[in-house]
């Protein structure tokens, strides 16, 4: 199961890359402030995929129809800017990609590439053939985060001639392929709705002035920091024309992608010293989409916050409050361990429990890491892995370091080793490291093998 860890509305001045603008950038530096505000922000959020929804992608003019970047490698540059040697290459998440498609087939929409589109459906053939080219509403905010964080896979989705409400449909169909994207891909999604707003700010902007401008603006942002995403999605189709605007409906798909979430925007900045208008917007989600991180995230923040220990809270799902299980809560800091201790074996009434104690250990009791300060509380990615019952081992051919935890055992000494770690590649590393962590040094322990169920 995936998850949205952030999502951002960001524009797209090519004139922001001081390669382009040659000093005419410093006129909007309120916007480029934030611009690297947020890019620090994603690196921090390591997102395995960033969904970028752009007005300058390639559109497909038909009826119901979205397009999707299906090529493996995405490429481009600044060269219609002048600036050529500013130059951005990401791969692919074709099998995200594919996910969106089989949600919108479900939802009756169409999407995918123009091989795809311009075919028989979902029978065309993909990933498509050469490179994909990347437009500039795309490679803007990315030109920013590169310079950060380059760790990630990309999705470009061009917006669509769809009505609004079908517009947001169609966000609701990439929120269920992330729903559905196998963990073993990572798994971590942030979302990018590209667009500048009104080109009609000033006389002497790029289209004149209109009163639709300052009006559609003011409108739009009012909208989403006050989450009224219903008027919103009821704006006039003649305002919208009036206004030049070309972020709108990359922001309501990308609200459509946040359908049923909690979630809480602010505008980080605002200025249109050309005419346009740029904004940056910072939407977080209130409610994490997986509630075992949800109830360890809360729990650190009472924790380390308030120097508190949480109740079960009252949302906590059947699964959590029925069943008893060893837990373990791991935290990671800009992807370097900062924190993991669990149970082998349950030692609470429920999993909720087990799992309030253990993110309390492990933010607190590690003796290889001092307590984690609350400064740190965003920085801190969480995963809590829920085990199953341990089995014994006669034979190390009966392990895979990708599927199953190792215990190893001798005497009063036990040492564990969760599954699917990275850097752990091979069997004999797994055990080493478990047998080190116990202490054991010789021959003669016991093996056991458990599966895990990971939230991430």
């Amino acid at each position: 199961m995936g998850i949205i860890v952030g999502s951002y509305i960001l524009p797209h001045p090519p004139l922001a890359i001081s390669e382009v603008g040659r000093g005419e950038e410093k006129k909007i530096s309120g916007t480029l402030d934030m611009m690297n505000q947020v890019s620090r922000e994603i690196r921090d959020l390591a997102p395995d995929t960033i969904i970028v929804i752009s007005p300058h992608a390639q559109v497909f003019r038909g009826s119901n129809c979205v397009h999707i970047n299906e090529h493996a490698t995405l490429a481009g540059d600044f060269s219609n800017f002048r600036a050529p040697a500013v130059k951005l290459t990401c791969e692919n998440d074709l099998d995200f990609v594919a996910g969106i498609i089989k949600e919108a087939e479900k939802a009756g929409l169409r999407a995918g590439g123009m091989q795809r589109l311009r075919g028989n459906g979902s029978d065309a053939v993909s990933p498509e053939k050469g490179v994909g080219t990347l437009d500039h509403g795309t490679m803007v905010p990315l030109y920013f985060i590169d310079r950060e964080y380059r760790n990630y896979r990309l999705v470009v989705i061009s917006i669509a001639f769809m009505y609004s409400r079908s517009v947001y449909e169609f966000g609701k169909c990439i929120k269920r392929a992330i729903q559905g994207y196998k963990a073993a891909n990572g798994g971590r999604f942030v979302i990018i709705a590209s667009g500048d707003m009104s080109h009609k700010l000033t006389e002497d902007g790029p289209y004149g002035f209109d009163p639709a401008g300052p009006k559609f603006d003011k409108f739009f942002l009012e909208c989403v920091e006050g989450g009224d995403i219903d008027s919103l999605i009821d704006i006039d189709g003649e305002f919208l024309d009036d206004a030049a605007q070309c972020g709108y409906y990359g922001t309501v798909m990308m609200f459509g992608a946040l359908d049923g979430d909690e979630v809480s925007s602010e505008t980080l900045s605002y200025e249109g010293p050309f005419g346009v208008g740029y904004s940056v917007v910072r939407i977080r989600n209130v409610q994490p989409g997986d509630a075992y991180v949800r109830l360890a995230r809360e729990t650190l923040t009472a924790f380390v916050g308030e120097g508190k220990v949480p109740k079960v809270p009252e949302w906590a799902p059947d699964e959590m409050l029925s069943r008893k299980a060893g837990v373990f809560v791991s935290l990671k800091k800009h992807g370097n361990l900062r924190g993991c201790i669990g149970t082998i074996s349950p030692t609470c009434e429920t999993i909720a429990d087990e799992i309030i104690q253990n993110a309390i250990s492990s933010c607190s009791r590690d003796p290889r890491f001092s307590p984690v300060r609350h400064d740190e509380l965003e920085h801190l990615k969480i995963s809590v892995d829920v085990l199953a019952e341990a089995e014994p081992v006669t034979s190390t051919d009966q392990l895979d370091v990708k599927r199953y935890g190792v215990i190893v055992s001798k005497g009063y000494r036990r040492g564990l080793l969760l599954p699917n770690l990275e850097g752990v590649d091979t069997i004999e590393e797994q055990i080493g490291i478990a047998l080190q962590k116990a202490g054991i040094h010789d021959s003669g322990y016991k093996l056991e093998r458990f599966e895990v169920v990971r939230h991430e």
